[in-house]
């Protein structure tokens, strides 16, 4: 993973060097020539996309590699790494990867495919900036997943899950459909607070029970490491890397994510 993200870093870098930007599918590069004319010419290579916009309800825009300008984007426009979309207002759209997964992007949010690959097992990264998103894992097949989610906050990891994430700048909530995930803070978050992981002892002797404690309240408890939550369980994260973990009404989140699937009639 980290050989992944090293990568989309250099080709970022790489792309603001020299003029680099994606257009339909096409990784257009612009080249200077060392002639005293300075001419410049474009050389275009094709890209491999990582999804496809499946359907598209309202306002949906892209902004690819380099770009300086979101465009319009319909249904079955190709999605590729590094592509960054907006829902406008009363919009959503249904984002379908090359592995099955597909990701849902509701109303004003702004969300980012940072990564994929498929080798040598599956691999994702994406990132809600700010809006509501739902990540619904394949999990059809037999395919290693490493899939994380996450937002200016906390980042989420899940195999063959669905949940629903919101973020707002100031509160990440993630809401478990189905399934298992994992949360821990955002590492900026880490950083900024001073948050550090407790050390793991080896010692297989037993620990002395003191007296009982009392139960902490909402957001008086730091996430400072990964912590699971299941279907029907929430966990909500705020800016400072405080959060609560509660239970959810199921049929509640079955009904939303059902509402999306109506309106794709």
């Amino acid at each position: 993973m980290k050989k992944v993200i090293i990568i989309v870093f250099l080709y970022v870098i790489f792309a603001y060097a020299t003029g680099m930007s994606v257009d339909n599918g096409e990784l257009a590069i612009s080249t200077r020539s060392g002639s005293e004319s300075g001419k410049s010419a474009t050389v275009k290579i094709a890209l491999n996309s990582i999804g496809t916009v499946d359907f598209r309800l309202g306002e949906l825009s892209v902004k690819h590699t380099g770009a300086k300008e979101y465009v319009d984007c319909d249904e079955e426009d190709k999605i590729f790494a590094l592509d960054t979309l907006t829902t406008g207002e009363e919009s959503k759209c249904e984002i379908i990867l090359n592995d099955g997964s597909t990701i849902r992007i509701s109303e004003k949010s702004q969300y980012v495919f940072e990564s994929y690959t498929d080798k040598p097992n599956i691999a994702y990264v994406g990132n809600l900036l700010k809006g509501e998103s739902w990540t619904n894992v394949n999990k059809s097949d037999k395919n290693a997943r490493d899939f994380k989610v996450k937002s200016p906050i906390a980042v989420a990891a899940v195999v063959g899950t669905s949940y629903k994430m919101t973020s707002d700048g100031q509160m990440t909530n993630i809401a478990v459909r189905e399934g298992q995930v994992n949360v821990d803070l955002e590492q900026q978050v880490k950083t900024k607070y001073n948050i550090i992981p407790p050390k793991k002892s080896n010692s297989m002797a037993p620990k002395e029970v003191g007296p009982p404690k009392e139960v902490p309240g909402p957001y008086e408890v730091t996430l400072n490491e990964w912590i699971s939550i299941v279907k029907g369980e929430v966990i909500s994260v705020r800016y400072d890397g405080r959060y609560n973990k509660f239970k959810t009404d199921i049929e509640q989140l079955e009904r939303e994510w059902q509402e999306f699937m109506n309106s794709k009639k």
